[in-house]
């Protein structure tokens, strides 16, 4: 969803929205934040809960690790990220 919204939203590309630090909140009533997450956003965040800094690693996997494929409105080609976290990452060019 924070891809999406990355895209949609923030109007980032393909590949920058997927590189974004992210947050995860998964109801234990506090939030998870990447430790790249700048301070402002993680105040806002802490007004309504708990947080926690980690950093994004490949273990433990504290955030989500997407990968995704989509279609080029302007070239009509594909694009294709991975996220490098992710060690059964991987990508083919055809």
């Amino acid at each position: 969803m924070q891809v999406a919204s990355m895209l949609i939203d923030g109007g980032m590309d393909f590949e920058d929205a997927f590189h974004q630090p992210r947050i995860d909140v998964s109801g234990d009533g506090r939030a998870t934040v990447d430790t790249r997450l700048d301070d402002a956003v993680v105040a806002a965040i802490e007004a309504y809960m708990p947080v926690f800094r980690e950093e994004q690693t490949v273990y433990p996997n504290a955030f989500a690790k997407p990968n995704g494929v989509m279609r080029d409105p302007d070239k009509g080609g594909f694009l294709g990220v991975a996220d490098i976290t992710n060690p059964v990452a991987g990508a083919v060019a055809q």
